[in-house]
């Protein structure tokens, strides 16, 4: 068998993204309704804490999750990190039109551990795995 390398995969993972961003700009339906509510439960059992609750969406494309969770929730620090420019980009600008202050977005690939200063008290990573070549590695 021949294996494609680790850079490979993230390559051709990135270039696909780069000209087809996902998810566009797709209303909340029902699998983001069950989010909501399991997000909201999540940030209820740490709320109170002495900082800011900082969440992570691993992976985020376009950003339409994290932008609709900072636009209700106001109080929370959202980052955003994602290999594809162009979806940054559209994430961006998408949350710009919106005027979210609480939210960032970052050019990261997830295969790459983040800075250990960097805390989250939330991380969620919607249908990024199985671009990777590596689950595990992101996960850890």
């Amino acid at each position: 068998m021949n294996f494609m390398s680790e850079q490979t995969i993230t390559q051709k993972s990135r270039n696909f993204y780069e000209k087809y961003q996902f998810p566009g700009n797709r209303p909340i339906d029902h699998d983001g309704l069950v989010f909501m509510r399991r997000f909201y439960q999540s940030i209820s059992k740490i709320s109170g804490k002495e900082n800011k609750i900082r969440v992570l969406d691993a992976g985020c494309g376009t950003g339409n999750t994290s932008i609709s969770l900072a636009g209700q929730f106001k109080e929370i620090e959202f980052v955003g990190l994602d290999q594809s420019v162009a979806s940054l980009n559209k994430a961006i600008s998408n949350a710009k039109k919106k005027s979210l202050t609480n939210l960032t977005f970052r050019k990261w690939n997830l295969l790459k551990p983040i800075q250990s200063q960097e805390k989250f008290d939330l991380a969620f990573c919607l249908g990024v795995l199985h671009h990777t070549a590596d689950m595990k590695k992101v996960m850890i």
